[in-house]
């Protein structure tokens, strides 16, 4: 990854990380770019956008790390998907499960949908549900 992300920087590109987790590991990358590239000339809080849905995942991350990553990047918190996703109820849903099964790999979503309570998103532990969650991360860096 941080080669990846010594290229982008170098050619001017930005990055932006989707983040679906705790931040351990984008602390440690922007360690590492730092360490392994000193000589790049590059200010992470304008080239490294870093999208966050989750409280929990926040939570689960090492404080140092969080802290690290907030201030080294363009740190955006949103809220899960899923919250959003509810107010679109059955018919957003069943218009969803309509699609994959008609798409190029109908045979996989019937396997996914089979097995997952597909009436409703979530992010309940423990639950067959679909979760979406990150999927507001995704939008939130298109600009969606």
């Amino acid at each position: 990854s941080a080669k990846k992300w010594k290229r982008a920087i170098k050619n001017g590109r930005k990055v932006f990380v989707k983040e679906g987790g705790p931040s351990e590991f984008t602390a440690a990358v922007i360690r590492k770019v730092y360490d392994e590239y000193p000589w790049l000339d590059f200010n992470p809080k304008c080239q490294v956008t870093v999208v966050q849905h989750s409280r929990w995942n926040e939570n689960q991350t090492d404080e140092d790390d969080l802290d690290y990553v907030k201030k080294k990047t363009n740190y955006v918190r949103i809220d899960g998907a899923n919250k959003y996703l509810k107010e679109f109820g059955a018919s957003f849903l069943n218009k969803f499960k309509k699609r994959a099964l008609a798409s190029a790999f109908a045979d996989i979503w019937k396997v996914a949908l089979d097995y997952y309570d597909t009436q409703d998103f979530g992010d309940r532990e423990g639950e067959k549900v679909v979760d979406a969650s990150d999927t507001g991360e995704l939008m939130e860096i298109m600009g969606l």
